[in-house]
C-alpha cells in the first residue's frame, strides 16, 4: 500500500477501533465468575486500535522521510491482485464451511495452505505458525473464555 493508503487506512481503523471499544464498554466486561460477553469484543477493539496506531505512524513517517523507492511506481501492483482474489476465495470458503468442517481441522489446513503455498514459507515455519496459532486460539477461546469453537464432523 502507499505511504497516503497507510496513514488514511490507519485512521479509519483507529476510528473503527475506537468506536467498537466505546460499544463493548456498554456490555459486562468481566465478573466473579471470569470473562464476561463484553470481555473479547473490547479486547478485539484494543488490539485494532494498537495496530492501526502502527500502522498511521508507520504511513506518516514514510511520508516525511521522501524515500525514493516511493516515489517510483510499483512494478508489482498489478501482480497482486489475482494474490488478493485468491485470499478472498479461500476466506469465503473458509466462512462457509466453517461450522461443517470445525475450527481444529479447517483452521490448520487454512494456515497451512496460505503460509506455505501463497507465502511460500518453509515447511518448518509453516508447521510451527500454523499449529501453533490453531492450538494458542482453541485454548484461548475453550478454555480462558469458555466459548465453544465448532467441532465439525472430524470430531463427532
Amino acid at each position: 500500500m502507499s505511504d497516503k493508503g497507510d496513514l488514511i487506512s490507519g485512521l479509519f481503523l483507529l476510528l473503527l477501533g475506537i468506536l467498537m471499544a466505546v460499544d463493548s464498554m456498554r456490555m459486562s466486561i468481566y465478573g466473579f465468575s471470569g470473562p464476561r460477553e463484553g470481555f473479547f469484543p473490547l479486547f478485539v477493539s484494543l488490539m485494532i486500535i494498537l495496530l492501526s496506531c502502527w500502522i498511521s505512524v508507520r504511513g506518516l513517517l514514510s511520508i516525511k522521510s521522501k524515500d525514493k523507492r516511493s516515489q517510483e511506481k510499483d512494478p508489482d501492483k498489478k501482480s497482486r491482485l489475482p494474490r488478493v482474489f485468491i485470499y478472498t476465495i479461500i476466506m469465503i470458503a473458509y466462512s462457509i464451511s466453517f461450522e461443517k468442517v470445525g475450527f481444529l481441522l479447517l483452521s490448520s489446513l487454512f494456515l497451512v495452505l496460505t503460509l506455505r503455498y501463497m507465502e511460500k514459507q518453509s515447511w518448518k515455519r509453516t508447521l510451527g505458525v500454523g499449529l501453533g496459532a490453531v492450538v494458542m486460539s482453541y485454548l484461548l477461546f475453550v478454555s480462558f473464555i469458555g466459548v465453544p469453537l465448532p467441532t465439525g464432523f472430524f470430531m463427532r
